[in-house]
C-alpha cells in the first residue's frame, strides 16, 4: 500500500479511541465509521467524563467544555 493509499484508507475509516483512566480499557476503539459520526458531543463527554461540545470548521474539529450555567 502507497502512502497516499494508507492516507486515504485512513481518512474513510477514522476510529476514535478511549485514552483516558476513567476508560475500562484505555486504547479501545469505541467507535469506527464516518467521523462526523463519530466525533459528538455525547460520545466525547462519556470518554472524557465532562461537559463538551464538537464542532466543525472546513476540515478542522474542536471540542470544548461546555458550561451547564447559561
Amino acid at each position: 500500500m502507497t502512502e497516499h493509499e494508507c492516507t486515504t484508507y485512513l481518512d474513510e475509516h477514522p476510529r476514535i479511541y478511549a485514552t483516558l483512566d476513567g476508560n475500562t480499557t484505555p486504547g479501545t476503539i469505541t467507535f469506527a465509521g464516518p467521523i462526523g459520526e463519530g466525533l459528538t458531543d455525547e460520545r466525547l463527554e462519556s470518554m472524557f467524563g465532562i461537559p463538551l461540545h464538537v464542532e466543525r470548521t472546513g476540515q478542522r474539529w474542536r471540542a470544548s467544555h461546555r458550561s451547564h450555567c447559561a
